[in-house]
């Protein structure tokens, strides 16, 4: 809500012009507040390690910012080990909860019992009932467009593929999958590229609809993890090689005559 974010903006310039924060801080702030809102306000809220790096800064950089965010009072956090998620709370906005008590898996109440035994044991969980605003609407669109592309589909040439990738991210929006859909898209895309592996076909990449789109290839498997697990073998394949020795072209290389004095080759 606006309210919200306005009220959470001057709180935090307020504070600002005591302590003077670095633009890491401020730019880690001003995310959480972003993410924060695109959860309806849900506060705590769980963010990724993923998600975090679109940030642009070091893993170093994030954690001293947020240290010095929850000891000037703005945020606390918590981090379960072993976990990829970050649970984060603003400390002036009011705790909401997404019902949890009443609910707690929060999942639809014809979710089907029966989803793949291979799905990624980090997939959040999922909230129904999103309304989808025109902002939500606009993401949709653009992430149906990035999924088209990699497809080589487009709406005048392949209207149901179309149509069908639009219901698989608008489901997934509604159950506030989409940054994480996008995050496994994202990844999906680079380790087949990596592995030169074959990707999905487009039926298999989407899923079905009876399964909330949650058995589609693009959540298969965590990409993110395997695509960890190509970079250290192409490291040691390149660590392998001889390294080059540099021979001089022979023009430059001089001899010497029998008089000890040198001459340039080919005299």
């Amino acid at each position: 809500m606006k309210y919200e974010y306005a009220e959470l903006a001057n709180m935090f310039w307020d504070k600002h012009n005591a302590v003077i924060f670095k633009a890491s801080e401020i730019a880690l702030y001003f995310f959480l507040m972003n993410s924060c809102n695109k959860g309806r306000w849900i506060n705590p809220f769980q963010v990724s390690a993923l998600q975090m790096r679109f940030l642009g800064l070091s893993e170093d950089t994030i954690i001293s910012a947020k240290r010095t965010l929850k000891n000037n009072g703005l945020i606390d956090f918590d981090t379960k080990k072993g976990s990829k998620y970050t649970t984060f709370e603003l400390i002036n906005l009011p705790k909401k909860s997404a019902g949890l008590a009443k609910n707690e898996a929060n999942l639809p109440n014809n979710l089907p019992a029966n989803l793949p035994s291979d799905l990624p044991n980090d997939l959040p969980k999922i909230q129904a009932g999103l309304e989808i605003t025109p902002i939500i609407h606009e993401n949709i669109k653009q992430l149906q467009k990035k999924v088209c592309d990699y497809f080589g589909f487009s709406e005048g040439n392949n209207f149901q593929q179309w149509k069908a990738a639009y219901s698989m991210i608008e489901c997934l929006a509604k159950n506030q999958k989409l940054d994480f859909f996008e995050e496994r898209f994202m990844t999906y895309q680079a380790y087949k590229l990596m592995a030169n592996e074959k990707k999905h076909g487009f039926v298999a990449f989407v899923g079905t609809a009876e399964k909330y789109y949650l058995d589609g290839g693009w959540n298969a498997e965590n990409w993110g993890l395997k695509l960890s697990e190509i970079k250290p073998k192409a490291n040691e394949k390149s660590s392998t090689q001889q390294p080059t020795t540099y021979v001089a072209p022979k023009e430059y290389v001089p001899r010497k005559n029998r008089a000890g004095v040198s001459t340039p080759t080919g005299d």
